[in-house]
């Protein structure tokens, strides 16, 4: 009989203390008779773990409205049916959220080889230059990295987004973190949030609780 491999109930778990909206596959009837009904509690959750949380302001109706067309922007365009774990992650309530794709898988295939497959950029991406390949310091890993790619995103006008890809190889699982950040601009401030993210992720078996 072949033995349990005790990684294959890997579980993940996030900081609470930072705003990010966590994408469910599958809104819960139960709780949400619609998509937009989730979208609204989704949006109030974000602003008051947010800024409310520390001046009891409210949401002005344009950055609501805002906020609803973004979100209902994510889940039709980029809700991946195969991510373990997708969010929105706010770094601020001024600029845009992070979008967030996190996987785990067993971490079989040797590093270097691994590294191959986790710095090359999706498909329909035009890259700009090589990756940026980095050390990146994950509590516990074995090895872990840090991967920039440089994403063009409008060609008329060179508009530039960035991708960050954060592999980190512990306990015999590899965690893969994506982040898109959507303009150059707001990476000065998404980056710290995200990579406070990143390092707050827990991997746990749920044979060993």
């Amino acid at each position: 009989m072949k033995k349990h491999d005790v990684r294959q109930s890997a579980k993940l778990d996030f900081r609470e203390d930072l705003n990010f909206i966590l994408m469910p596959k599958v809104i819960p009837s139960a709780n949400w008779a619609t998509l937009q009904d989730w979208i609204v509690d989704a949006i109030r959750l974000s602003y008051y773990n947010g800024r409310g949380k520390f001046d009891d302001s409210r949401p002005s109706n344009e950055w609501f409205r805002r906020s609803y067309r973004l979100i209902e922007a994510t889940w039709n365009a980029l809700n991946s049916p195969g991510a373990h774990y997708q969010f929105l992650l706010f770094p601020n309530l001024e600029i845009p959220p992070v979008y967030l794709r996190v996987d785990a898988y067993l971490g079989d295939v040797p590093w270097k080889k691994a590294m191959k497959i986790y710095t090359h950029a999706a498909p329909d991406e035009v890259v700009v230059d090589s990756p940026r390949v980095e050390p990146f310091d994950y509590p516990g890993a074995e090895t872990a990295a840090r991967i920039v790619h440089f994403i063009e995103v409008d060609p008329s006008d060179h508009t530039l987004a960035t991708r960050y890809s954060y592999p980190i190889r512990k306990d015999g699982m590899d965690i893969l973190v994506r982040a898109f950040i959507p303009n150059l601009a707001y990476v000065q401030d998404g980056v710290p949030v995200l990579e406070e993210f990143v390092r707050g992720i827990v991997l746990s078996f749920r044979d060993k609780a």
